[in-house]
Protein backbone atom coordinates (compact mmCIF):
# COMPACT_ATOMS: atom_id res chain seq x y z
CA UNK A 1 0.00 0.00 0.00
CA UNK A 2 2.87 2.34 0.81
CA UNK A 3 4.36 1.76 -2.68
CA UNK A 4 1.04 2.70 -4.31
CA UNK A 5 0.79 5.95 -2.35
CA UNK A 6 4.43 6.84 -3.15
CA UNK A 7 3.84 6.06 -6.86
CA UNK A 8 0.69 8.19 -7.00
CA UNK A 9 2.47 11.04 -5.17
CA UNK A 10 5.41 10.81 -7.61
CA UNK A 11 3.07 10.89 -10.62
CA UNK A 12 1.26 13.93 -9.25
CA UNK A 13 4.56 15.68 -8.57
CA UNK A 14 5.92 15.03 -12.09
CA UNK A 15 2.64 16.08 -13.68
CA UNK A 16 2.57 19.32 -11.72
CA UNK A 17 6.19 20.12 -12.54
CA UNK A 18 5.68 19.35 -16.21
CA UNK A 19 2.79 21.77 -16.53
CA UNK A 20 4.76 24.71 -15.16
CA UNK A 21 6.94 25.31 -18.21
CA UNK A 22 8.02 28.92 -18.15
CA UNK A 23 7.46 30.78 -21.41
CA UNK A 24 9.15 34.14 -21.33
CA UNK A 25 8.08 35.09 -24.85
CA UNK A 26 5.03 37.34 -24.99
CA UNK A 27 2.10 35.97 -26.89
CA UNK A 28 1.70 37.68 -30.26
CA UNK A 29 -1.03 40.30 -30.36
CA UNK A 30 -3.50 39.48 -33.09
CA UNK A 31 -4.32 42.45 -35.27
CA UNK A 32 -7.87 42.84 -36.55
CA UNK A 33 -8.52 41.67 -40.10
CA UNK A 34 -11.02 44.46 -40.68
CA UNK A 35 -11.19 48.02 -39.39
CA UNK A 36 -14.00 50.61 -39.47
CA UNK A 37 -14.54 54.31 -40.10
CA UNK A 38 -13.25 56.39 -37.18
CA UNK A 39 -10.82 53.71 -35.97
CA UNK A 40 -7.12 54.63 -35.78
CA UNK A 41 -4.80 52.03 -37.30
CA UNK A 42 -1.21 52.01 -36.01
CA UNK A 43 1.62 50.65 -38.14
CA UNK A 44 5.04 49.49 -36.96
CA UNK A 45 6.76 52.38 -38.78
CA UNK A 46 4.87 54.96 -36.67
CA UNK A 47 2.23 55.78 -39.28
CA UNK A 48 -1.32 56.19 -37.96
CA UNK A 49 -4.14 55.98 -40.52
CA UNK A 50 -7.76 56.85 -39.88
CA UNK A 51 -10.74 57.05 -42.24
CA UNK A 52 -12.63 59.99 -40.77
CA UNK A 53 -15.73 60.05 -42.97
CA UNK A 54 -17.29 59.34 -46.36
CA UNK A 55 -19.65 61.29 -48.62
CA UNK A 56 -21.10 61.18 -52.13
CA UNK A 57 -22.01 63.68 -54.84
CA UNK A 58 -22.91 63.82 -58.51
CA UNK A 59 -19.94 65.92 -59.62
CA UNK A 60 -19.86 69.31 -61.33
CA UNK A 61 -20.86 70.49 -64.81
CA UNK A 62 -17.79 69.30 -66.74
CA UNK A 63 -16.60 66.63 -64.35
CA UNK A 64 -19.57 64.37 -63.80
CA UNK A 65 -19.42 60.61 -63.23
CA UNK A 66 -20.78 58.24 -65.87
CA UNK A 67 -24.57 57.89 -66.18
CA UNK A 68 -25.97 55.99 -63.15
CA UNK A 69 -22.85 56.60 -61.06
CA UNK A 70 -21.78 59.02 -58.33
CA UNK A 71 -18.52 60.04 -56.72
CA UNK A 72 -17.71 58.37 -53.40
CA UNK A 73 -15.27 60.40 -51.29
CA UNK A 74 -13.23 59.00 -48.41
CA UNK A 75 -11.64 61.47 -45.99
CA UNK A 76 -8.37 60.06 -44.65
CA UNK A 77 -6.05 61.29 -41.90
CA UNK A 78 -2.37 60.25 -41.94
CA UNK A 79 -0.21 61.03 -38.91
CA UNK A 80 3.50 60.25 -38.85
CA UNK A 81 4.90 59.44 -35.41
CA UNK A 82 7.75 57.43 -36.89
CA UNK A 83 11.39 58.23 -37.56
CA UNK A 84 11.20 58.69 -41.34
CA UNK A 85 8.95 60.65 -43.68
CA UNK A 86 6.10 58.80 -45.39
CA UNK A 87 5.04 59.21 -49.04
CA UNK A 88 1.30 58.85 -49.66
CA UNK A 89 -0.03 58.08 -53.14
CA UNK A 90 -3.73 57.83 -53.93
CA UNK A 91 -2.93 55.81 -57.06
CA UNK A 92 -0.83 53.14 -55.33
CA UNK A 93 -2.04 53.00 -51.71
CA UNK A 94 -5.85 53.04 -51.96
CA UNK A 95 -8.29 50.63 -53.63
CA UNK A 96 -12.09 50.53 -53.29
CA UNK A 97 -13.85 47.15 -53.47
CA UNK A 98 -17.33 45.96 -52.66
CA UNK A 99 -18.37 42.80 -50.81
CA UNK A 100 -18.83 41.03 -54.15
CA UNK A 101 -15.18 41.62 -55.08
CA UNK A 102 -15.78 44.37 -57.65
CA UNK A 103 -13.05 47.03 -57.73
CA UNK A 104 -13.99 50.65 -58.52
CA UNK A 105 -11.83 53.10 -60.43
CA UNK A 106 -10.36 56.25 -58.97
CA UNK A 107 -12.20 59.43 -59.85
CA UNK A 108 -9.31 61.72 -60.72
CA UNK A 109 -11.61 64.58 -61.83
CA UNK A 110 -13.73 64.58 -58.67
CA UNK A 111 -13.34 67.71 -56.57
CA UNK A 112 -11.82 66.45 -53.34
CA UNK A 113 -11.39 68.47 -50.16
CA UNK A 114 -7.68 68.32 -49.49
CA UNK A 115 -5.19 66.09 -51.25
CA UNK A 116 -3.98 62.81 -49.76
CA UNK A 117 -1.00 62.69 -52.14
CA UNK A 118 2.22 63.97 -50.65
CA UNK A 119 4.94 63.51 -48.09
CA UNK A 120 4.09 63.31 -44.41
CA UNK A 121 7.14 64.49 -42.50
CA UNK A 122 7.98 63.12 -39.06
CA UNK A 123 5.55 64.66 -36.58
CA UNK A 124 3.27 65.94 -39.35
CA UNK A 125 -0.35 65.24 -40.27
CA UNK A 126 -1.90 65.05 -43.75
CA UNK A 127 -5.67 65.09 -44.22
CA UNK A 128 -7.38 64.78 -47.56
CA UNK A 129 -9.85 62.86 -49.66
CA UNK A 130 -9.57 60.14 -52.24
CA UNK A 131 -12.52 59.67 -54.62
CA UNK A 132 -13.93 56.75 -56.57
CA UNK A 133 -16.80 56.34 -59.03
CA UNK A 134 -19.50 53.90 -57.88
CA UNK A 135 -23.05 53.02 -58.98
CA UNK A 136 -25.75 55.18 -57.34
CA UNK A 137 -27.83 52.09 -56.50
CA UNK A 138 -24.92 50.18 -54.94
CA UNK A 139 -26.28 47.83 -52.27
CA UNK A 140 -23.11 45.87 -51.51
CA UNK A 141 -20.81 46.80 -48.64
CA UNK A 142 -17.79 48.94 -49.52
CA UNK A 143 -14.23 48.43 -48.31
CA UNK A 144 -11.13 50.56 -48.63
CA UNK A 145 -7.94 48.55 -49.04
CA UNK A 146 -4.94 50.56 -47.85
CA UNK A 147 -1.42 49.38 -48.67
CA UNK A 148 1.15 51.41 -46.70
CA UNK A 149 4.10 50.42 -48.91
CA UNK A 150 5.08 48.10 -51.75
CA UNK A 151 6.19 45.32 -49.41
CA UNK A 152 3.14 45.18 -47.13
CA UNK A 153 -0.18 43.43 -47.35
CA UNK A 154 -3.17 45.77 -47.50
CA UNK A 155 -5.46 46.40 -44.57
CA UNK A 156 -9.24 46.38 -45.01
CA UNK A 157 -11.48 49.18 -43.75
CA UNK A 158 -15.28 48.74 -43.91
CA UNK A 159 -16.91 51.93 -45.15
CA UNK A 160 -20.57 50.95 -45.55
Amino acid sequence: MKKIIVTIFALLLFTACGSEVADNEPEPVEKPTEYSVGQSINFDNGLIVKVESTRTDGGKEYFEPDEGNEYYYIKIRLENKGKESYASSSMFSYELRDSEGITYKSAIFAETVGDIDGTVLVGDVLVGEVAFEVPIELSASLYLYFTPDLFSDPIKIKLK
